[in-house]
């Protein structure tokens, strides 16, 4: 097993919770060189005895410029087993308040969960997001979260123990219609290392990869 400086232990979460931490991402569409979006997560603060992880994320254009206004505040769980909780509505509503700061916007839904005792052939629970604002709604769906397989993965970020969950996810609403299958790639103590989405007939659209860790 890889030691990074997020973890310590086979027994942690598939997740960082080292506060001061900053993980940086970057997104490629498939075949090509062009960069999509930087993402950067920076960790602020972990309560151990609520295990509350705070953090921020931020999109970086190529130019090195935002797509918000300021990082987006986020918060996961990492639960007495080390099951790592992420309620990705309330993450999905954040977006979209930095598009209409000025209006209500309300999200149902949306608790994704983590295990940090996944093995091969696991089915994990689906997601149901729903975000209403201005009158349109906006659901996704997640579907069919199965771990299909341990794998060794290294990026520039350095070398990781993986668990990889496959899963299928559908977007409607507010001029969004789509289909996709995702590729997820975790690794215990840091989370997501890498994220590839796929059409409906799985030929690759894009992967965002772990390029390091400060």
């Amino acid at each position: 097993m890889i030691v990074s400086i997020c973890a310590f232990a086979q027994n942690e979460a598939y997740f960082c919770t080292k506060p001061g931490a900053v993980l940086r991402y970057e997104r490629n569409e498939a075949g090509k060189e062009k960069l999509v979006y930087i993402r950067i997560q920076k960790n602020t603060s972990y309560d151990a005895s609520t295990g509350k992880v705070r953090f921020t994320n931020d999109m970086l254009k190529p130019n090195g410029e935002s797509y918000f206004k300021a990082p987006l505040s986020m918060e996961a769980t990492i639960t007495s087993e080390k099951d790592v909780i992420m309620d990705v509505g309330e993450s999905a509503a954040a977006i979209i308040k930095t598009l209409i700061p000025d209006k209500p916007v309300k999200a149902t839904g949306g608790k994704s969960v983590l295990r940090s005792n996944m093995k091969p052939g696991d089915v994990l629970p689906d997601v149901n997001i729903s975000i209403s604002a201005m009158g349109m709604e906006f659901k996704s769906t997640v579907t069919e979260r199965k771990v299909v397989r341990f794998e060794k993965l290294r990026t520039k970020a350095g070398e990781f123990d993986c668990v990889v969950v496959r899963e299928h996810k559908t977007e409607k609403g507010m001029g969004i219609s789509k289909v996709k299958i995702n590729d997820t790639w975790y690794a215990k103590g840091v989370g997501m290392i890498r994220h590839d989405t796929y059409d409906k007939k799985m030929k690759l659209q894009t992967t965002e990869i772990l390029t390091s860790i400060k």
